[in-house]
């Protein structure tokens, strides 16, 4: 089976394109973009001097809510955005060990 073909009358606004990419790439596509958020997020908290917990917490919470919203579109698996916010408490529960004291 051939691929679909993105012409003028199924690109009229960027969800379909969206779609469209998506679709082609079997669902691959989010995922990717979402993975590619979190690198550019992370290094530019990281390359701001921030301690890495920091710089976690910062990158999932986008990724978290991206990954939320793409969900509600359809776009991702809700595996995805369950995997983003389970990686965002990992970070909370890094930042309360790296800053607790001991007594």
């Amino acid at each position: 089976m051939p691929f679909q073909t993105l012409d003028a009358n199924n690109s009229g606004d960027i969800y379909e394109i969206f779609n469209y990419a998506n679709n082609v790439s079997d669902g691959i596509f989010m995922p990717l973009m979402l993975l590619v958020i979190w690198v550019v997020a992370f290094t530019g908290s990281i390359s701001e001097d921030r301690p890495a917990f920091r710089s976690w917490i910062f990158a999932f919470f986008i990724v978290s809510i991206l990954s939320v919203i793409l969900s509600l579109m359809s776009f991702i698996n809700p595996m995805y955005m369950y995997f983003s916010i389970l990686m965002l408490a990992l970070g909370l529960f890094w930042a309360k060990l790296a800053t607790s004291q001991v007594v």
